[in-house]
């Protein structure tokens, strides 16, 4: 987030209120370095299921990073 315009609203929290399931996923996958496989058994889901959740997840992060909220 360095990177960010001043002002940036995303807060660190603000995807664990959004879906926690997403958040689980996201801690998994980018802050501990799981694969999908075994992001999948920890979960006891499908990898399927994650590859849906992790891209769901990361559109959500993209959208909040680059528009930020509006209200």
């Amino acid at each position: 987030m360095a990177g960010q315009q001043p002002g940036q609203t995303l807060q660190a929290t603000a995807l664990v209120h959004e879906d926690p399931d997403l958040a689980k996923i996201v801690n998994l996958r980018y802050f501990a370095g799981m694969t999908v496989p075994e992001t999948a058994a920890a979960l006891g889901v499908s990898p399927s299921t994650i590859d849906r959740q992790w891209a769901c997840a990361r559109a959500w992060l993209f959208r909040e990073i680059t528009e930020g909220n509006r209200l």
